[in-house]
């Protein structure tokens, strides 16, 4: 019988100390002068940056450096899903003091869950290795996809696509906004799907020059 998931505690300590930092920088670097909304939304928004390159940038940078879990393929989506229930727990909350609609809200969460559903996949994959060139080669994707250098339109969404988003003057999305957030979530998805697929592959023991060695004991 496959041993259970381990409970990603560290990961939630983790996380809740990058969300911490990333409100301290947003205050540390434009602090509020008043309660007022055109006051707090400069820190909120570097807040909310920052929370997303955690989720883009950092988290994948963690698990590549870390060995292959058992379990490879189930970890790395259990991670997924516990940063992006822990980003709507941040996310929410500080849209409070930001001039969003509730439209413009849902669209700047769904560009971050959607850039980090694809980058999940290549995680996935690189994780599922023991080769330091693949892992090196996966993160590099990552960075690509998260930071928008990428000439592929619907992959360059990432951290670009959050910023534009919320630097947005119209209070409601526009149609073409969803339809690009709905081309972007299909392309990311599929990535997750082949990443997921390879990285199975790869632990099944189909992969032997990339699997990581079984463990003793």
């Amino acid at each position: 019988m496959s041993a259970a998931i381990e409970q990603p505690r560290f990961l939630v300590v983790a996380a809740g100390g990058w969300f911490v930092g990333a409100l301290a920088l947003g205050l540390g670097a434009r602090v509020p002068e008043s309660l007022a909304l055109a006051s707090l939304f400069p820190p909120v928004r570097i807040s909310l940056l920052a929370t997303v390159a955690g989720l883009l940038v950092a988290w994948p940078l963690l698990r590549l450096t870390l060995a292959t879990p058992r379990r490879c393929v189930a970890v790395t989506l259990v991670e997924m899903m516990t940063l992006m229930v822990l980003f709507q727990a941040v996310m929410w909350p500080l849209r409070l003091a930001t001039p969003w609609s509730i439209e413009r809200t849902l669209l700047i969460d769904a560009l971050a869950l959607s850039a980090m559903t694809g980058v999940a996949g290549v995680v996935a994959f690189g994780a599922a290795t023991s080769s330091a060139v693949v892992r090196a080669v996966a993160m590099a994707v990552v960075l690509a996809l998260s930071t928008g250098i990428t000439s592929i339109a619907w992959l360059g969404t990432g951290i670009p696509g959050v910023v534009d988003a919320m630097g947005a003057t119209a209070s409601m999305p526009t149609p073409g906004d969803w339809r690009a957030l709905v081309g972007a979530s299909g392309a990311n998805l599929a990535l997750l799907v082949i990443g997921v697929g390879a990285s199975a592959i790869v632990a099944g023991g189909r992969g032997p020059m990339l699997a990581h060695p079984p463990r003793v004991g």
